[in-house]
């Protein structure tokens, strides 16, 4: 929630980087743990911007949660015309 009304609000540092985002139900709805992916869509490459974008990211989702974060790991970039 906090993620959505941030790129919404543009309250979010660097905003003006990020083009699209998408959040993405990856759950198997066979009553599993929810599962979601949530994709950005940014106009640069640099690996500076990509970083501060992560850890703001990480921080919102985390927002009043008394545990170490476990999103750093699962964050994953991923370049558009990058071959899978």
């Amino acid at each position: 929630e906090n993620l959505v009304l941030g790129l919404v609000g543009e309250t979010i540092d660097l905003a003006d980087y990020v083009t699209g985002a998408r959040i993405v139900d990856k759950s198997n709805g066979k009553g599993s743990a929810l599962v979601y992916r949530i994709e950005l869509w940014l106009r640069t490459k640099d690996d500076d911007i990509r970083n501060q974008l992560k850890q703001r990211l990480i921080s919102i989702m985390t927002e009043g949660q008394n545990t170490p974060s476990r999103f750093a790991d699962q964050f994953q970039w991923k370049l558009h015309g990058d071959e899978f």
